[in-house]
């Protein structure tokens, strides 16, 4: 498994579709994850930034995903890939108001991911 796809297999394993934020689907329904495709090599970290849409009337939903991401992700979430792996740890989310609707929840957070082997 290359590293970008292990990331997309780590964002997918909440529930709800995970994209690329370079490959969100114009046709895609909320709820979903966005994160930003960013990879290391041994030692490196990265930062990208992760985004949590739904739609609702609520913020309960959205807060309730994000905490159990936060949870999993509490210690360092291993992820694995052909000759490597890391660990993705979750930063706080940010509520943010969205332009088009007030039913439009969505959360930020600033992940890091400690690349940690190459082999």
């Amino acid at each position: 498994m290359t590293k970008a796809a292990s990331l997309y297999q780590f964002f997918s394993s909440f529930g709800i579709p995970a994209y690329a934020t370079t490959d969100v689907p114009d046709d895609a329904v909320l709820p979903y994850l966005v994160y930003e495709l960013t990879t290391g090599a041994f030692e490196d970290n990265t930062y990208p930034t992760v985004e949590l849409y739904y739609h609702s009337e609520s913020n309960v939903p959205i807060n309730a995903k994000a905490q159990e991401i936060s949870d999993h992700c509490h210690n360092g979430a291993p992820i694995r890939f052909d000759g490597g792996g890391a660990l993705v740890y979750c930063g706080t989310w940010q509520g943010l108001r969205d332009e088009v609707s007030d039913k439009i929840k969505r959360r930020r957070s600033n992940f890091t991911i400690q690349w940690v082997s190459n082999t």
